[in-house]
């Protein structure tokens, strides 16, 4: 390869992607693909942490490992630290409480925030907008006319909504944690 030429290689034990080509494609693919790229090594590192510490478990080990602070929560702690919001089942997140909120529109805002924060404790930054449909309409919350604008609308300092139709996500912001986490606090408090 000449100078101009660049390559990457991702194993994931030999599942395997490449990209090859000039430099400059690369790195346009690389941007193209960064998304699914974090996703498939997060999913993949949590799938190495899961076996290890099942492996460990299955030993005589008897010592425990410290929980982590709530702002750095894995999947299996944020259900264990929240057990009154969150329940895990086949490493998805449900929300379990009643969703707060005296309207529709507020009531999906919440459930976006609630949402994406767990999905956060898993390692999965983006959250597909279609997830929090189903949130909602398992929360009997789901505005079919206007959940899109309810979405569109609510805090942009929460948030990042970005995409559209199936595609469509939200990445929460750091204000938006804080605003998760308290209003986890006030449905644990009232709960």
């Amino acid at each position: 390869m000449d100078n101009n030429q660049a390559k990457i290689t991702i194993s994931l034990n030999e599942g395997k992607f490449e990209i090859s080509g000039s430099e400059l494609f690369v790195t346009q693919q690389i941007e193209n693909f960064k998304s699914v790229i974090e996703r498939t090594l997060t999913d993949f590192d949590n799938k190495e942490k899961q076996v290890k510490a099942n492996s460990s478990n299955n030993g005589n080990s008897s010592t425990k490992t410290e929980k982590p602070a709530d702002e750095n929560v894995s999947a299996d702690d944020i259900s264990e630290i929240h057990p009154d919001v969150y329940a895990i089942d086949n490493e998805k997140i449900n929300i379990i409480c009643d969703i707060p909120g005296s309207t529709d529109s507020k009531k999906t805002l919440n459930a976006s925030l609630l949402y994406a924060y767990g999905q956060k404790s898993q390692g999965i930054n983006e959250t597909h907008v279609e997830d929090i449909r189903n949130i909602c309409k398992i929360h009997a919350c789901l505005d079919s006319a206007n959940f899109s604008s309810h979405i569109k609308t609510g805090n942009p300092k929460l948030y990042i909504d970005k995409g559209s139709g199936k595609s469509r996500t939200i990445t929460i912001t750091r204000p938006g944690e804080k605003a998760a986490k308290e209003l986890i606090k006030s449905i644990e408090s009232n709960g």
